[in-house]
C-alpha cells in the first residue's frame, strides 16, 4: 500500500476533484453500492456463514472495490471518500486487522504530507465565501466531511461500525458474541471457551491486539492533525470519538477474556532496560517512602520499597486509583470506576468545599452543617490577658515535682519505617467514560 503515498503527479500531488470526471466516480461508486449490497444480505440471511455463494460474491465485491480503489489513489485523486472505501474493503481481506491498520496508515501519512492539496477541494464557482478567511473554512469542511462515512456520526454508525463487530477476536468468538454474553451473564462461560481457543491461537490473537491498537493510534492520529489544521483557519474538525470506542471496545473484550493470559500484554510498552524505572502509581505489594517535609499535593513520583501494608493515605488513593482503572477497562459500561473516581477526588477536596458540592443550594442545611462543625469563622476568638504579679506569680506557683526524662525508645519496624520514608508522592485525579455496545439491530447505513 505504501505506493499510495507517492504523488499522482509532479503537477498535480493529489490529482483532480472527481466528481467532476462523472464516468469513473459514478462507477467506482457503483462498486461501492454492490459491496455494501452484499455484506448487507450477508447480514439479514439466516446462517450466512453456511452459505458459500453469498460469501464469495460479498468477499468478490469487496476485493473488486478495493481494487479499483488502489487505481483511482494512485492514478486519478487521492480523495477522502475513495480513502473511506479502501480502508473499509480491507476489513473483508484475509488479515482484516492488519490491513485495516495499514490502510489507516497510508492515509495519515497522505493527510499529513498533502493537506493543502488533498482532495476532494471545492470547486471556486461553489465556494460561497468572498473572503479568503471563509473560502479556507469552506475548502477544509468540505475535504473532511466524506470521512464521516468511515466513522460515524452517532452510536452504531460509520462504515467501520459493523464490520468490526462482526470479526473474529479469539476462535469464533467476535463482539457481537461478547455484547450478548455481557447482557446476559454469560462471560464467565464465553472466558473459559477463550482460553481453550488461545491456547492454539495465541499469535493470531497478539497480532490482532497489536493490529487493533495501531488501527486506534492512527485514528487519534488523523483527527488530532485534522483538528489542528482546521484550528488554524476557525474551522472546527472532526470527532472520531465513535469509531475509537468501537476500536477501544473490542481492544478491551479481548483483555477481558484472555488478558491475564497474554502476559506481558500486547499493547504494554516494554520499559527499556537501560532506563531506571518510573512508577505513576503504586504497584501492589509495595510500601510508599516519601519525604515528611514535602506536602502530599507535590507533583512528584512515588517510590516504593515494602510490603503489601499501606501506611499512607497517598498510598491508599493510589490502590483506589488502580482499582478504578481495573474497572474501567473491564467494565467501561458500568458507573463503578466513575463512582470510585469520586470518592478519590472527595478524598482530596477541602471539607468547605465537599459540604457545599453534597448540600448544593440548600442554604439552610448548609448554614446549618457550617455552624454546628465550628466553619463559620477560622478567627480566633479574643481572650481577656490577665496581669499577673510577680508576688502572686511566686505565691501562686507551686513547686514543679521532678519528672525523669523520658528516652525514646524506637522499635526496630519503627526505625525501619523512619528509614523508609524518604520520597515524595503524587495523585492524579483523572476521569474518562467510555461504553461498550454491541447491539446489531442499531446500526446504521
Amino acid at each position: 500500500m505504501e505506493h499510495l503515498i507517492s504523488p499522482i503527479s509532479d503537477e498535480s500531488t493529489c490529482g483532480e476533484y472527481l466528481k467532476d470526471n462523472r464516468t469513473v466516480y459514478r462507477g467506482l461508486r457503483n462498486h461501492f453500492n454492490m459491496a455494501q449490497s452484499s455484506f448487507r444480505q450477508l447480514l439479514e440471511t439466516p446462517d450466512a456463514t453456511a452459505d458459500e455463494e453469498l460469501l464469495t460474491q460479498n468477499s468478490d465485491n469487496w476485493r473488486e472495490l478495493a481494487s479499483q480503489c488502489d487505481q483511482i489513489l494512485s492514478a486519478t485523486s487521492k480523495d477522502v471518500e475513495v480513502f473511506c472505501w479502501f480502508i473499509t474493503a480491507q476489513m473483508f481481506t484475509n488479515v482484516p486487522m492488519v490491513n485495516t491498520a495499514k490502510a489507516l496508515d497510508v492515509f495519515a501519512q497522505v493527510v499529513q504530507s498533502y493537506w493543502s492539496d488533498l482532495q476532494p477541494i471545492l470547486p471556486e464557482k461553489k465556494l460561497k465565501s468572498e473572503d479568503e478567511a471563509g473560502r479556507a473554512k469552506e475548502i477544509a469542511e468540505f475535504r473532511i466531511k466524506p470521512l464521516l462515512q468511515l466513522v460515524g456520526e452517532t452510536e452504531n454508525s460509520g462504515l467501520l461500525y459493523m464490520p468490526l463487530q462482526l470479526q473474529s477476536l479469539i476462535g469464533d468468538i467476535d463482539f457481537a458474541r461478547y455484547a450478548h454474553a455481557e447482557r446476559s451473564g454469560q462471560l464467565a462461560e464465553l472466558k473459559v471457551e477463550a482460553a481453550k481457543a488461545l491456547a492454539s491461537d495465541r499469535q493470531t490473537v497478539t497480532e490482532t491486539v497489536v493490529a487493533l491498537g495501531d488501527i486506534l493510534q492512527h485514528l487519534e492520529s488523523i483527527e488530532r492533525f485534522i483538528a489542528e489544521e482546521c484550528q488554524k483557519i476557525g474551522s472546527q474538525g472532526l470527532s472520531f470519538r465513535f469509531a475509537k470506542k468501537n476500536v477501544e471496545s473490542l481492544i478491551n473484550a479481548i483483555k477481558y477474556l484472555v488478558g491475564d493470559q497474554l502476559n506481558p500484554w500486547p499493547l504494554d510498552k516494554a520499559q527499556p532496560a537501560s532506563e531506571e524505572p518510573q512508577h505513576d502509581e503504586i504497584p501492589s505489594g509495595d510500601v510508599v517512602t516519601q519525604d515528611s517535609a514535602q506536602p502530599a499535593s507535590s507533583n512528584k513520583v512515588v517510590s516504593v520499597v515494602t510490603n503489601g501494608e499501606i501506611i499512607s493515605r497517598d498510598h491508599a488513593f493510589n490502590e483506589l486509583r488502580k482499582v478504578a482503572d481495573y474497572f474501567l477497562k473491564t467494565e467501561p459500561h458500568s458507573p463503578v470506576y466513575m463512582l470510585i473516581e469520586r470518592a478519590i477526588r472527595w478524598g482530596y477536596m477541602p471539607l468547605p468545599a465537599l459540604l457545599q458540592e453534597l448540600v448544593g443550594d440548600n442554604d439552610a442545611v448548609m448554614g446549618r452543617i457550617t455552624n454546628l462543625a465550628g466553619l463559620e469563622s477560622t478567627d480566633k476568638t479574643d481572650i481577656p490577658k490577665v496581669m499577673v504579679s510577680a508576688q502572686t506569680a511566686d505565691y501562686s506557683a507551686p513547686n514543679a515535682t521532678p519528672v525523669a526524662s523520658a528516652e525514646p525508645q524506637n522499635t526496630a519496624s519503627e526505625a525501619n519505617t523512619a528509614t523508609n520514608i524518604t520520597t515524595n508522592t503524587t495523585t492524579n485525579d483523572s476521569s474518562s467514560s467510555s461504553e461498550s455496545e454491541g447491539n446489531i439491530s442499531n446500526f446504521e447505513w
